[in-house]
């Protein structure tokens, strides 16, 4: 009964990775557009909320890094990239606390669909993530270990 039932927990495991890489965003940034960028602090309170223009060679890096004062680390190893440790005056450690990178609007999931989204979690770090037009961007600050489910 114990293996039918660590078997019944896998494959929901499973289920739940495939569906969660699923809605993760791919593809590559359109041509131009305007994005917004919101951004939370520890209390929640939004402290920034402003919209852009992005142009064909820029990353979502470029455009915070143009209007705000950007704190970063490069990292390698199971997280690869830039982390953002903070944007102004929200900052973080990346050890106890961090910027949580939520999307609003469409991505396109791994098969190449397009999905409209609110406040979805982005699996993927900020040099990897697409600029679609009219999309938002929400940089919310966050505990280490202060995930839900669902989020």
């Amino acid at each position: 009964m114990k293996l039918i039932t660590s078997l019944f927990v896998l494959i929901g495991l499973a289920g739940l990775f495939a569906y969660a890489t699923s809605l993760s965003p791919y593809g590559d940034s359109e041509a131009s557009g305007r994005v917004t960028v919101q951004v939370h602090d520890a209390s929640g309170e939004m402290v920034i909320d402003a919209t852009y223009d992005f142009g064909e060679d820029d990353t979502l890096f470029d455009v915070l890094k143009r209007h705000h004062t950007i704190d970063y680390d490069a990292r390698s190893g199971a997280i690869t990239g830039r982390v953002i440790l903070g944007i102004d005056a929200v900052t973080t450690d990346f050890e106890t606390d961090f910027l949580a990178i939520l999307i609003t609007g469409r991505i396109h999931n791994r098969h190449g669909e397009a999905l409209t989204v609110e406040r979805q979690f982005s699996s993927v770090g900020i040099d990897l993530l697409p600029l679609l037009d009219g999309n938002t961007y929400i940089f919310e600050h966050r505990d280490v270990g202060s995930f839900k489910a669902g989020d």
